[in-house]
């Protein structure tokens, strides 16, 4: 290739937002929820389920109007950093819980790590709102799936 001579778009990817096709069978995924990729590769609510990977939290609600959709043809964006408030089961202490690794519970909850079945690992705790939510500093896994692009 020659050296420019000019401007270049350059294509890149910031990391922070995702867009991933989702998983046909799950028909909404709401703004503001805790997304993983199930087993298949594709998006769902985030849930204590085997097979599951954290990828972030959603940044819009998208629902699948057709029932026929493939999977991944309906995609959503999800933040795949940040730091986001979330409800706890766990009664939190200031004292001992900054920098805690917590997982999902589902997809609005999260609790420490060794207290849900599969451990899904979705951040640490960055500050306590109240003893049942916390400030949450995620970094989604990076998907590598198919129909995922930035």
């Amino acid at each position: 290739m020659a050296a420019l001579d000019g401007d270049r778009e350059t294509a890149r990817r910031d990391g922070v937002l995702w867009s991933v096709g989702m998983d046909k069978a799950v028909q909404t995924i709401y703004k503001g929820s805790l997304v993983s990729l199930d087993a298949t590769g594709y998006a769902v609510s985030a849930a204590d389920a085997a097979g599951h990977q954290f990828i972030g939290v959603a940044y819009e609600t998208v629902e699948i109007a057709e029932a026929d959709d493939n999977d991944g043809d309906t995609e959503i964006r999800a933040f795949r950093r940040g730091v986001f408030l979330f409800d706890t089961s766990e009664t939190l202490d200031i004292s001992t819980d900054i920098g805690a690794e917590m997982c999902v519970v589902d997809d609005q909850t999260v609790a420490f790590s060794g207290t849900t079945t599969n451990d899904i690992k979705c951040g640490r705790i960055v500050a306590i709102e109240s003893a049942g939510s916390c400030w949450i500093e995620i970094e989604g896994y990076t998907p590598v799936a198919t129909g995922v692009t930035a």
